[in-house]
């Protein structure tokens, strides 16, 4: 239970982890416990000698939880110390599976307009089964990004009632050389191009190899939203991703 989205974490295991840090010279006996929402239960509680914590030490906690009778898709579980019951900490978590979803013209090339501070083209790879964006930059460029935008259809392609985007992505920097940043997604209130205002939300971090990533947004400003962009800022002379399995996902 790791994916942060910027808004909730994904609920992908059946552990709950957490580390615990004494900073104290002196030895410190903890009761940990979980506030746990409908249908869920403990199957597996840290060991107790883990409650025991050494001077000056990070413990790794572990709970093993079932959630065979959990039907939401938005839950939250908090954590606080029984002597202690008001400093606790409340993690939300977003059930993906349980979601309705739907997909629009994503793998169409001619569905992508250019927006990047370089020159792009969009492709079909068929090998990939995936769009690819290709992009380079002048050389006295220090200003390197690239956000393709996908107008929305006003006609077949709402947003009304979405939670979120879903998608795979890939990475290639040319000559593997630079580094990556912000990589966003911006659902954007208008169709102009490059201009306007956007709920920019942070993905995880691509990397060479295929990355699932999930993306949560207001579904009570979804139904405003008129184009997406999925990109990423760059120090590279020449940079290509790819993207598949786009998603929308929506409240079941």
């Amino acid at each position: 239970v790791k994916t942060w989205d910027g808004v909730s974490y994904r609920a992908d295991s059946d552990r709950f982890c957490v580390n615990v840090y004494n900073f104290s010279d002196a030895e410190q006996r903890i009761a940990p416990e979980l506030q746990l929402p409908a249908g869920v239960s403990v199957a597996q509680a840290p060991a107790e000698a883990a409650l025991v914590l050494p001077p000056r030490s990070e413990t790794p906690l572990v709970w093993t939880l079932d959630f065979s009778g959990c039907k939401d898709a938005y839950y939250r579980i908090r954590l606080h110390d029984t002597g202690f019951p008001l400093a606790g900490c409340t993690v939300p978590f977003v059930n993906w599976s349980f979601m309705a979803k739907t997909t629009f013209d994503f793998m169409n090339p001619e569905r992508w307009r250019q927006n990047s501070s370089g020159a792009s083209t969009f492709s079909f790879d068929a090998v990939e089964q995936a769009l690819k964006v290709s992009t380079t930059f002048a050389g006295s460029n220090s200003d390197r990004w690239v956000f393709p935008e996908y107008v929305l259809d006003a006609g077949s392609e709402q947003l009304a009632n979405a939670v979120g985007i879903g998608f795979s992505i890939k990475v290639k920097r040319g000559g593997n050389a630079g580094r990556i940043w912000a990589p966003l997604v911006m659902m954007a209130y208008q169709d102009e191009n490059e201009k306007g205002k956007y709920d920019g939300l942070r993905y995880t971090d691509p990397q060479d190899e295929w990355r699932e990533v999930f993306v949560s947004f207001n579904p009570d400003r979804a139904g405003l939203y008129k184009m997406i962009r999925v990109g990423m800022c760059t120090s590279s002379d020449q940079i290509d991703y790819w993207l598949k399995d786009v998603v929308i996902y929506f409240r079941p």
